[in-house]
């Protein structure tokens, strides 16, 4: 669970039952654990508030990330052109999730190179991370919409409409995307897992702006063990 009010790191706790779902079949349990905070987020944005459709150029920066990659994988499902922004490392990972173009976020140009790569600017935007929202602004083409659930001052841009949001727990989102999860049209990454002592080290990883998929981190022992974690 995230920090913050309501967010904690515990082997149980309570919840409403609407917010609940079964595993999905396909998913490992630490697999599963990763889905719920970054692909309930990616989904308001890109099904809910951006309204993503077919043929739309759909931006997403920190697209490596654990938010990016799922709304990557959505956007792309739904037929839109998507334009990546993520550390040259991860590149081709990004590729492979339905990005078209993939721009290197080091680069100072980058917006610029967007601009250019969708012809004008991007229709709508989905930015991820804080450091990137500057850019997201130079990115987009005038009227569009960027969508971020990042907590950060936000440009002054009258020419595209800023939409802060924030995710929401939902089982009946989550069982909507189980069977997308069992034939592989969303997929996830856990490169990364920490026992509850590691905390500290998980939450860092999590914060950079260069990292790639999601951070896990197993509070129960003997899974822990299991894992060799």
């Amino acid at each position: 669970s995230p920090r913050g009010p309501g967010g904690c790191c515990a082997q149980y706790v309570t919840c409403h039952v609407e917010r609940l779902a079964p595993l999905p079949a396909g998913l490992r349990v630490t697999d599963a654990a990763a889905v719920p905070v970054g692909a309930l987020t990616a989904d308001r944005g890109i099904n809910g508030i951006l309204a993503v459709k077919t043929a739309d150029r759909v931006l997403i920066t920190a697209a490596a990330g654990g938010l990016g990659q799922f709304a990557v994988q959505m956007a792309r499902a739904l037929g839109a052109i998507v334009v990546g922004v993520s550390d040259r490392r991860h590149h081709e990972s990004v590729h492979k999730l339905g990005a078209a173009m993939v721009v290197d976020q080091t680069a100072p140009d980058w917006p610029d190179q967007v601009r250019e790569m969708t012809d004008g600017g991007a229709d709508k935007v989905l930015a991820c991370s804080a450091a990137s929202l500057p850019g997201t602004a130079r990115a987009a083409r005038d009227g569009a919409t960027i969508a971020t659930p990042v907590r950060a001052g936000l440009p002054d841009a009258r020419q595209i409409k800023w939409r802060p949001y924030e995710g929401r727990p939902s089982g009946s989102r989550l069982i909507w995307m189980a069977p997308r999860f069992d034939d592989g049209r969303l997929s996830v990454s856990t490169p990364a897992m920490y026992f509850w002592q590691e905390a500290a080290q998980a939450y860092r990883r999590v914060e950079r702006a260069d990292s790639s998929g999601q951070a896990v981190l197993i509070v129960d022992e003997d899974l822990a063990a299991t894992l060799e974690v």
